[in-house]
């Protein structure tokens, strides 16, 4: 088979969940053999060297980037105002990146196009117009629900409304686009159910006759080999550290953690007054560095994440909005990491209806609550123990439902079933 995939983004330097997710996302399909090529945008604001690429991947998936203007032009976000269309959509059209798409289409002959983002559904028509290949989009969220809980959140009133109004665009957009593939990937189970209802809702719209051939699957992120032999590590002289790590440029990551430290970490400085929590992350807010809580380390420069996390035995992930699935818990897990986080924060990962048949227990601590959060991470801070067996449990889950090789399984059966 022979996929072209489309990225929205560089995959290098790895410093989000994104970027993860779709260089992950490619070596599943190379794990099958897959005759892959990838077109990626690589952003104007901070374009990234091509240099970064591992050689043996570029030469496998004859790996090429446009630079794409995608900054915010206040001008521009102000006269979308009076416009219908999606104004964050719109700014991942780019003549340069269609040009060279079309010369891809023109040049091979793809079985499948792959989008890597809602954003770059806005090139369905240019595929469709030079080339046969069948069209799917891997979701990495349900992108409207983000931008609608962020515009909630908002004081500014102006602010407010334009990001209020911009969401319901999105959502307008999201839907007609989800009706124009042949396939949709999701992330999670929970977005999975979100799109199958879009094609439902459309199909009866349209009416009786309308045949509603959209199909969608759940797949995971593929965890990316890093090494671990499954040891649950941290630091076991003393309190295990605590940690948080995440890209603080993804508003969801920010807010998390302004109400981790705000809301929980007094609750168990309480309890425990000696335990250090670190945090780190790509454009850490000034808020975080002006805390005076000696309890609190803000660790910037993290090179090789993995290396970063590996003296830390507890992962706290705070999420309190967002969709999709969080790359960093995958990450945590492979690691043997004790990890409590938020219902929202493991969405596709724990699955209680799963466990309860399966007897199973789940591989991360569910918090919602300060008090439930706090509780949960004095109770794993005091005991070695107990992390070294939450986190061998994490690292057995990883390993058998998240290998690469799996999940491109997985990936290639989906798209040899659109094929048919």
């Amino acid at each position: 088979m022979k996929v072209l995939q489309l990225y929205y983004k560089m995959p290098f330097p790895m410093h989000d969940g994104g970027a993860y997710s779709i260089y992950s996302s490619s070596l599943s399909l190379i794990s099958q053999d897959i005759d892959l090529t990838i077109l990626a945008m690589n952003m104007k604001k901070a374009p990234t060297s091509e240099d970064l690429i591992p050689p043996d991947f570029k030469s496998k998936t004859r790996f090429k980037s446009i630079v794409v203007d995608n900054r915010v032009k206040p001008l521009n976000a102000l006269l979308s105002l009076i416009g219908k269309k999606s104004y964050f959509a719109g700014r991942f059209i780019s003549k340069d990146f269609s040009n060279s798409l079309i010369a891809l289409l023109i040049e091979n002959e793809f079985d499948l196009v792959q989008l890597e983002h809602l954003y770059l559904c806005q090139y369905i028509d240019v595929v469709r117009k030079y080339s046969n290949a069948r069209i799917a989009l891997r979701a990495q969220n349900v992108e409207h629900k983000i931008w609608q809980h962020y515009a909630s959140k908002r004081t500014n009133p102006f602010l407010k409304f334009y990001l209020t109004l911009e969401s319901t665009k999105l959502k307008e957009f999201e839907e007609k686009m989800c009706c124009l593939v042949d396939g949709i990937i999701s992330l999670t189970e929970e977005d999975g159910a979100y799109f199958k209802s879009v094609n439902l809702k459309t199909s009866a719209a349209l009416g009786p006759m309308h045949k509603n051939n959209i199909k969608v699957r759940a797949i995971p992120i593929g965890i990316i080999p890093n090494g671990s032999t499954g040891q649950s590590s941290g630091n076991q002289e003393g309190l295990p550290l605590v940690y948080h790590l995440g890209s603080m440029d993804w508003r969801p990551n920010a807010e998390g953690i302004r109400w981790f430290i705000k809301d929980v970490l007094p609750l168990i400085v309480d309890k425990m007054p000696d335990i250090r929590v670190h945090i780190a992350g790509r454009n850490m807010p000034s808020w975080f560095f002006g805390q005076k809580c000696k309890n609190l380390i803000v660790d910037t420069n993290i090179i090789d994440s993995a290396e970063y996390q590996r003296d830390k035995a507890i992962m706290v992930v705070p999420l309190l909005s967002g969709s999709g699935i969080r790359v960093k818990i995958l990450e945590g897990m492979a690691l043997g990491k004790t990890i409590i986080a938020t219902s929202l924060a493991a969405t596709g990962i724990v699955n209680k209806e799963h466990d309860n048949i399966s007897g199973e227990e789940e591989p991360v601590i569910i918090a919602d609550s300060p008090n439930e959060f706090a509780e949960q991470v004095c109770k794993y801070a005091s005991s070695a123990e107990l992390c070294r067996e939450i986190g061998d449990r994490a690292f057995k889950r990883a390993s058998e439902e998240y290998n690469i090789k799996n999940i491109g399984a997985s990936i290639v059966s989906f798209y040899k079933q659109l094929a048919n």
